[in-house]
């Protein structure tokens, strides 16, 4: 019993750590391309609730870790919450204020006073971080451990098969398709599928001669 509630506590634990971290890389995303644009940051939050440690670093930015480890976000100057939406009904009065407090200008530090394309590049620079993490991870481990490939050699021949009847034979290597070079076994299976009814060209090592 205690082991099996064991397991569960280590899958929870690791499915939010996953989850965390993903979140964070994604809200990185966002806070990176902001802060290129010159918007101003509120908070860089690791986690929901309250605060278990916080910082604020000398551009006024607070990094802050939540107890709850669910995610992350990033909250910009003049968000009216955590989900960066926009307090609509004083949005103007925001921009009154800090024209008034800092000057003609200066609204353009603020997310939600940005040029559109720029508010849309934010926007997508988190997903986009998303998909460079899983393009270094998967080079990552194909560098460290490789890629299984099945090599494409006949190991059986049924009698009156189209490969029979093509004058496949057991043993033979299939070395391209249509021309194409055959690393993996399952490359031809997926050929054949989206060839139903066309014909396919074959070449294969028999004998260490092509055919």
């Amino acid at each position: 019993m205690l082991g099996v509630l064991g397991q569960v506590l280590t899958s929870i634990a690791s499915f939010l750590l996953v989850l965390t971290f993903i979140v964070t890389i994604h809200e990185l995303g966002h806070f990176l391309v902001a802060r290129a644009f010159g918007v101003k940051v509120d908070r860089f939050a690791v986690g929901f609730g309250k605060a278990v440690a916080s910082r604020t670093d000398r551009h006024g930015i607070e990094w802050r870790l939540g107890w709850l480890p669910l995610g992350g976000y990033v909250k910009f100057s003049g968000d009216l919450d955590a989900s960066s939406v926009p307090d609509r009904a004083g949005l103007d009065e925001l921009r009154r204020r800090v024209v008034a407090e800092r000057g003609p200008g200066a609204e353009r530090d603020y997310f939600h006073f940005k040029p559109v394309w720029q508010r849309a590049l934010i926007v997508a620079a988190g997903p986009m971080a998303n998909f460079i993490l899983a393009i270094t991870i998967f080079a990552v481990v194909f560098m460290a451990v490789g890629v299984s490939l099945r090599p494409a050699r006949v190991a059986q021949v049924q009698e009156g098969s189209p490969a029979a009847a093509a004058g496949f034979q057991v043993g033979d290597l299939i070395t391209e398709v249509n021309g194409k070079a055959i690393k993996d076994g399952s490359a031809v299976t997926r050929t054949v599928m989206l060839s139903t009814g066309d014909p396919v060209r074959f070449t294969v090592e028999r004998a260490g001669r092509p055919v």
